[in-house]
């Protein structure tokens, strides 16, 4: 596995996104998530044909969540800077799908591919608020939907605005 994936990162296929390890008192999972960096072809290996196939799959979340983090990190590097994006997860299952580190700060963002807002969806950024207190800035929701807002100390970003988004980490 570990030969397969040196390939597809040498390739410029797939990369890794690091554990950020920062722990806040709790034991954290320290192995990288691996993403395509054309979701393109991850549909393909998918067999998804379809956008109406893709739409009811059960895998639509995390390639929305893949899409996302290549445009975070395309944003950032088409501005000649390195990445500086993480995820968070520890071991009771509590996870931020992208943290990026900002003038000494974390800026959470949470990932979700449904276009109806829930509460729950906004359940692992205010555990991680409480974790990370003041250490925490512009805690972020994108989301497949089309409205913005502010839900508590949380903006509510669509999926259009994923650059003006990509802009601010």
């Amino acid at each position: 596995m570990a030969k397969w994936l040196a390939i597809l990162e040498t390739s410029d296929i797939a990369f890794r996104l690091p554990p950020h390890h920062r722990n806040f008192r709790k034991r954290l999972v320290k192995t990288p998530k691996i993403y395509f960096w054309d979701v393109g072809v991850a549909v393909r290996l998918l067999g998804i044909e379809s956008a109406e196939q893709l739409t009811i799959h059960p895998l639509r979340g995390p390639l929305f969540e893949n899409w996302a983090i290549v445009e975070l990190l395309k944003g950032r590097l088409k501005r000649g800077k390195k990445s500086n994006l993480f995820f968070w997860r520890n071991n009771a299952g509590l996870e931020v799908d992208v943290v990026a580190e900002k003038a000494g700060k974390l800026l959470p963002i949470e990932i979700k591919s449904g276009s109806t807002l829930t509460i729950d969806w906004f359940r692992s950024l205010n555990q991680w608020l409480a974790l990370a207190g003041n250490d925490t800035i512009d805690p972020s929701l994108l989301y497949g939907g089309n409205t913005p807002w502010k839900e508590g100390p949380v903006t509510v970003i669509p999926w259009k605005k994923i650059s003006d988004l990509a802009r601010t980490i």
